[in-house]
C-alpha cells in the first residue's frame, strides 16, 4: 500500500471508473482516530513513541480507506523495476483480520508494524510475511520478531503479551479476572495507598497537632471556669485535657490559682496528682508510702518483673511544684507531718539540698509552735546546713528566729548586734528581722527598734510584720499619729499578703484590736465598733476552721468590745456575753472580773458575783483597790453575811480614814479625787452602820435590845455630817435639797413605823475597780 506523497500526486486512481470496486467498510475506531486523537503520557516515552509518529499513523489510517479501485492495487502489485516491493492486494476478510490484529498488538508493536508496512521496509518476502501474521493474528512475540527485521531494531514486546496471540490477550481483557487484575487491583492499590497516607497524615495531625492544641484549648477553659468559680467543672475540663495531652505546668497554674481562691483542698490535690499520679488509688497509696517513709519500695520495671524501680524513681518529683506544697501545707494549712513528708522526697534524692533543708526547718519552726519539741529539729536541721554550707546571712537569720521563738533574750542580742554593728550592710530578712524587733519590744527595749524596723522596710516595704511592729512601737512612744499610720499601713500590707499563714493572721487580728483601741480611747465608738467587730469574726472564723488555737492575747477584742457595750450602750447583758468569751479564751484579768461581777451584782445573781469580785487579786480578801473592797462588802451584805461585810466595811472606813489624814486642806469641788474620798466615806459610814445594826438584830433576836445600836447609830451620823458639811452646792454653799441616806435610816431606826421604811445600804457599786465618781 503506496501512501507516499509522491504516490498521491500521482493519482493511480485516476483512470478507474467509479464501479470498478466496492469501497471497503471502516472501522467507526479508525475513523475517529484522527478526529479525537489521544495522548500516550509516559507510556508511550518507554516505548520511544512521540506525537508525531502517532499523527503519521493516524494519517495513514485515514488514506487507507480510500483504496477503491482493484486496478490500482494490482498496478501496485507490480512495481516498476527496482522500484520498491509490488503491493500486496488484501481481502476484505483478510483486511478485518489484519486490523484485528493490529488492534490488539501493543502500542509499541503496533506503531512499528504500521511504520514498517507504510514505509515498506524489507523484501517483499519480509512485507508479505508479516502481513501473513497480521492476518493470521500471531501472537505478539512473532509479530514484533519479524518487525524487528524489517525496521532493523529490536522491538520489545510487553510482558503481559508475550504469552499469548493478540486475539487471545484480546479476549482474556474481557475477562474478569484480566479486569479485577488490571482495572480493579491498580484502582484499589492506589485507593490503600491513598488511604495509608491519609491515615499516617490523619494519625500524625491528631496526635502532634489536633490534641496538643485541642488539649491547650481545654486547660485554659477549665482555667477561666476555675477563676469564675466553677471548680468542679474546671476539674473536669483540666481531667478531658490531661488525657489528651499531660502538661506538668499546668498542675502548678491551677494549684496556684486555688490558692489565690482559698480552695486548699483543690490546690493539694492538684500538686498530689502532679507528683504522684492521676488516679485516686495509686495516688493515696503512695503518698501512704511517703508517709511511712519507704521511698526505697521496689516497684516492677517491666512486665516481666525481672527489673525493679524505687518509689523515688516512680514518682514525679517536680522539686519546685513540691517545695510549693510544702510551703502551703506548713505556713498556710498547718499540716506540719504532711510538709515534712513532702521535703522528705526531695531529700531522698539529695540528703543535703538546700532549698529542701532550708524548708524543713521553717517546717520544724511553725511546729514547734505547737510543740516545743519540734523547735530542737529544726536547730539541728540548720546546724548541718551550717556545717555544710559554712556560716552564712541567710542560716544566721534563721538561727536568730529560732532564738525569738525559744525566747533566748541574750543570743538574740547578740545576732542583732552582728547584724546591726559588724555587718550593717548584710542583707537581713525583713520578716525575721521585724519579728525580733517586735520581740526585743516586748522585753521592753526602746532604743534601737525603730532603726531595725526603718531597715526591714528598706528590704522590702510590703511586709506587714514591719508596719504590726512599727505601730506597737509608736504606741509605747505617744507617737499617736504615726501609731495611726503604721495601722493602716499594716492593714492594708496583711490585705496584700494573702492567703495569711496562722501566724500572721493572729498579727492581722491583733492588728484590728490596735486599730479599734486607738479609735475608742479617742471616743470614735463606731470606727472603733467595726474594726473590732473585723477581728471578732476572723478570730472566730479561724477557730471554727482550727486555724487558730484560742489565744489570750487575741480574747482581749472581746473584752474592747464588751467595753463598747458596758459603757456606752450600758447594754450589761450583751457585755457580759463578750467578757466571758475573753475569759473563757484565757483573757482573764482582774478589771474583766470586776466588770463581770458588778453584772452579775446588778442581775442580783450574788453568788457568782461574790467569786468574781473574790478572784481579784491576792487571796486575802482584805487586798485589792477601794472599789474591790466595797462590791465585796456589798456583795456579802446582800447574800445576808453581815458579818463578813461589817469587817470589810471596817477594813475599807480604816483605808479612807487614812487617805483623808494625809490631806490638809480638802477641795471637794474642785478636785475629783477629794470628793471621790468624801463620798466613800459616806457610803462606807452609812453602810458599815447599817450593817452593823443587821448584826445587832442578829445577836439579839429584835431591835429593842440591838447590842450593836450606838456603834451603827455613831456611823450614820458620820455620814450624814460628812454629806451635810462638805457635800453642798459649790456655788451657792447651801445643803442639798434631797435628805440623805444616813439621816433616813436614823429616823427608821430611832421611830420605826409599822410597815414603813426599812435601813438602806448604799447599793450602787463602781463600774470599774479605778472609778472615783458614781
Amino acid at each position: 500500500i503506496d501512501l507516499d506523497d509522491d504516490a498521491l500526486s500521482e493519482d493511480p486512481l485516476a483512470d478507474l471508473d467509479d464501479d470498478a470496486f466496492e469501497l471497503p467498510a471502516v472501522d467507526d475506531e479508525l475513523d475517529s482516530l484522527d478526529e479525537e486523537g489521544f495522548s500516550l503520557g509516559d507510556f508511550g516515552e518507554e516505548f520511544d513513541i512521540n506525537e508525531e509518529s502517532i499523527d503519521e499513523f493516524a494519517g495513514l489510517e485515514v488514506d487507507t480507506g480510500g483504496v477503491e479501485d482493484e486496478d490500482a492495487e494490482e498496478a501496485a502489485a507490480a512495481p516498476e523495476e527496482g522500484g520498491p516491493p509490488p503491493e500486496r492486494e488484501l481481502t476484505d476478510d483478510e483486511f478485518r483480520h489484519l486490523r484485528a490484529t493490529l488492534g490488539a498488538l501493543p502500542l509499541n508493536v503496533k506503531i512499528a508494524a504500521e511504520e514498517a508496512v507504510a514505509e515498506r521496509r524489507g523484501s517483499a518476502e519480509d512485507q508479505n510475511a508479516l502481513l501473513d501474521l497480521l492476518i493470521a493474528g500471531a501472537a505478539p512475540t512473532k509479530v514484533a520478531e519479524q518487525v524487528s527485521k524489517l525496521v532493523g531494531k529490536k522491538i520489545e514486546v510487553p510482558k503481559g503479551y508475550q504469552k499469548q496471540s493478540g486475539l487471545e490477550f484480546e479476549e482474556e481483557k474481557q475477562s474478569l479476572a484480566y479486569q479485577f487484575r488490571h482495572v480493579v487491583l491498580p484502582f484499589l492499590r492506589i485507593a490503600m495507598m491513598v488511604a495509608v497516607a491519609t491515615a499516617i497524615v490523619g494519625f500524625l495531625g491528631y496526635r502532634f497537632v489536633y490534641r496538643p492544641i485541642h488539649a491547650a484549648i481545654l486547660y485554659r477553659q477549665g482555667h477561666e471556669m476555675a477563676e469564675a468559680d466553677q471548680y468542679q467543672q474546671a476539674n473536669d475540663t483540666f481531667t478531658r485535657a490531661w488525657e489528651l495531652r499531660p502538661r506538668d505546668h499546668w498542675f502548678v497554674e491551677y494549684a496556684e490559682l486555688y490558692v489565690d481562691k482559698y480552695q486548699y483542698q483543690l490546690a493539694v490535690e492538684k500538686y498530689d496528682q502532679l507528683v504522684f499520679g492521676m488516679d485516686e488509688e495509686v495516688r493515696n497509696a503512695r503518698i501512704q508510702e511517703v508517709r511511712e517513709n519507704r521511698m526505697d519500695v521496689s516497684y516492677p520495671a517491666n512486665r516481666r518483673g525481672d527489673e525493679f524501680i524505687t518509689l523515688y524513681e516512680v514518682l514525679n518529683v517536680d522539686k519546685q511544684a513540691i517545695l510549693d506544697h510544702a510551703e502551703l501545707q506548713s505556713e498556710t494549712l498547718a499540716n506540719y507531718s504532711r510538709a515534712d513528708d513532702l521535703y522528705s522526697i526531695i531529700l531522698f534524692g539529695n540528703e543535703y539540698d538546700y532549698e529542701a533543708l532550708l524548708g524543713r526547718g521553717e517546717n520544724f519552726m511553725r511546729w514547734g509552735d505547737q510543740n516545743s519539741e519540734y523547735y530542737e529539729r529544726a536547730s539541728q536541721t540548720y546546724a548541718r546546713m551550717l556545717d555544710r554550707y559554712g556560716d552564712t546571712d541567710e542560716i544566721l537569720r534563721r538561727f536568730l528566729r529560732f532564738f525569738v521563738r525559744t525566747d533566748k533574750e541574750r543570743q538574740v542580742r547578740q545576732i542583732v548586734n552582728i547584724f546591726e554593728n559588724t555587718s550593717p550592710d548584710a542583707e537581713v530578712h525583713p520578716v525575721i528581722y521585724a519579728e525580733a524587733a517586735g520581740y526585743l519590744l516586748d522585753k521592753n527595749e526602746i532604743v534601737g527598734i525603730r532603726d531595725m524596723l526603718f531597715r526591714a522596710y528598706e528590704e522590702d516595704p510590703f511586709v506587714p510584720e514591719i508596719h504590726y511592729a512599727l505601730a506597737r512601737y509608736n504606741r509605747r512612744t505617744d507617737a499617736f499619729q504615726e501609731e495611726r499610720q503604721a495601722l493602716d499601713n499594716a492593714i492594708r500590707a496583711f490585705e496584700r499578703a494573702r492567703p495569711l499563714s496562722s501566724r500572721r493572721l493572729e498579727k492581722q487580728i491583733d492588728t484590728f484590736i490596735l486599730s479599734g483601741e486607738y479609735w475608742y480611747e479617742r471616743d470614735e465608738i463606731l470606727r472603733a465598733q467595726e474594726d473590732l467587730t473585723t477581728a471578732i469574726d476572723t478570730y472566730e472564723r479561724a477557730k471554727n476552721d482550727a486555724f487558730l488555737s484560742p489565744s489570750r492575747r487575741l480574747a482581749r477584742v472581746y473584752a474592747r468590745s464588751g467595753d463598747i457595750q458596758y459603757y456606752d450602750a450600758r447594754r450589761y447583758d450583751q457585755a457580759l456575753e463578750r467578757y466571758d468569751a475573753a475569759a473563757t479564751d484565757g483573757y482573764e484579768t482582774d478589771e474583766l472580773n470586776f466588770k463581770r461581777g458588778f453584772i452579775h451584782y446588778r442581775n442580783e445573781n450574788y453568788e457568782r458575783a461574790t467569786e468574781l469580785f473574790y478572784d481579784i487579786g491576792a487571796t486575802n480578801e482584805f487586798d485589792g483597790p477601794d472599789n474591790v473592797i466595797y462590791a465585796r462588802a456589798n456583795t456579802l451584805y446582800q447574800r445576808g453575811n453581815y458579818i463578813a461585810a461589817e469587817a470589810l466595811y471596817s477594813e475599807l472606813l480604816d483605808r479612807l480614814q487614812t487617805q483623808r489624814a494625809r490631806i490638809n486642806t480638802l477641795l471637794v469641788d474642785e478636785d475629783t479625787t477629794h470628793r471621790s474620798l468624801i463620798e466613800n466615806l459616806v457610803r462606807t459610814h452609812n453602810n458599815l452602820g447599817v450593817t452593823r445594826y443587821r448584826v445587832g438584830e442578829q445577836l439579839s433576836g429584835s431591835s429593842d435590845e440591838n447590842p450593836r445600836l450606838a456603834a451603827a447609830l455613831t456611823s450614820l451620823q458620820t455620814s450624814t455630817e460628812l454629806s451635810s458639811n462638805y457635800l453642798r452646792d459649790f456655788d451657792t454653799g447651801e445643803r442639798a435639797l434631797a435628805t440623805d441616806l444616813a439621816y433616813l435610816n436614823i429616823q427608821e431606826i430611832l421611830y420605826p413605823e409599822p410597815g414603813g421604811f426599812e435601813p438602806q445600804i448604799y447599793e450602787e457599786l463602781p463600774r470599774d475597780t479605778t472609778q472615783e465618781l458614781w
